[in-house]
């Protein structure tokens, strides 16, 4: 009889705004996500994700050496992991997505907020742009199919999940029949008011869903949407701290069927 896949598990996280988009405080952030791997460890993680903007640097290829202490140590812990980072040109954005200058970033497809997801099983880093961020985005058109149904997918052996940036999420092409697996996780900037509705929309058309995000309290809840059950699973999970920095993690089991179920006997 052939033996059943055992689940991987998978840590999301609220994290505090301290340091958010500023880039002299990624020091003291990595600092936080060295301690998060050591959590992630010590609770058999496979892979962690951390939120959209979790570092701010100036370039794109500045990226891997920003976060050498950071897959170093994964590596040698053997945890793959996905962390946003932001360019620092962001801050001359208008803060509204839909302004001429933010949309001109989505039709040239330059928007200034990347995903970096590290494989420690070939030592690989792949760096990825957000595609858009909002449903207006969507409603007009600027993103090309060809590009919006590119799958994102962090392979972890037995079960794999898709890579959703923030705002990717309202794209309902994100949830096509198409795409290889029926698991997401969703890296958001900031907690998003109408993410738990989109997330509870989309695990009513047959996708599992999970989120890491930013938020300014802690203790907020940490959400589940799995597959077709329209069934909301709430984690708080445990805190890591690095001085005034915080993160409320969350670790969830996904199975080979692509279901997101939370661990509750997690170790701080």
């Amino acid at each position: 009889m052939k033996e059943k896949p055992i689940p991987k598990r998978i840590a999301t996280m609220n994290v505090c705004g301290i340091g958010f988009r500023k880039p002299p405080q990624n020091p003291a952030r990595l600092q936080l996500a060295l301690k998060i791997l050591d959590f992630a460890h010590r609770n058999k993680v496979s892979c962690v994700c951390f939120p959209s903007g979790f570092l701010t640097t100036a370039k794109i290829d500045k990226i891997p050496p920003l976060l050498v202490p950071v897959t170093g140590k994964a590596r040698k812990l053997r945890i793959s992991f996905v962390l946003g980072v932001d360019l620092s040109s962001i801050s001359r954005l208008s803060p509204n997505p839909n302004a001429p200058d933010f949309v001109e970033t989505v039709l040239k497809q330059t928007m200034p907020c990347l995903l970096a997801a590290y494989d420690h099983r070939n030592n690989a880093l792949t760096i990825t742009r957000q595609r858009s961020a909002t449903t207006e985005h969507v409603r007009r058109g600027l993103v090309s199919d060809e590009i919006m149904m590119n799958p994102r997918i962090m392979d972890l052996g037995s079960s794999r999940f898709q890579i959703i940036g923030c705002g990717e999420c309202y794209d309902e092409r994100i949830y096509s029949p198409e795409m290889p697996t029926k698991a997401g996780i969703i890296f958001g900037h900031y907690a998003m008011p109408r993410l738990s509705r989109t997330m509870r929309c989309r695990s009513e058309a047959g996708f599992s869903l999970v989120n890491s995000e930013h938020r300014t309290l802690r203790g907020g809840m940490l959400f589940c949407y799995d597959r077709g059950k329209n069934k909301t699973f709430h984690n708080c999970g445990k805190c890591v701290e690095h001085g005034d920095l915080w993160a409320d993690l969350a670790v969830w089991e996904l199975t080979e069927r692509m279901r997101f179920h939370p661990v509750h006997d997690i170790k701080n």
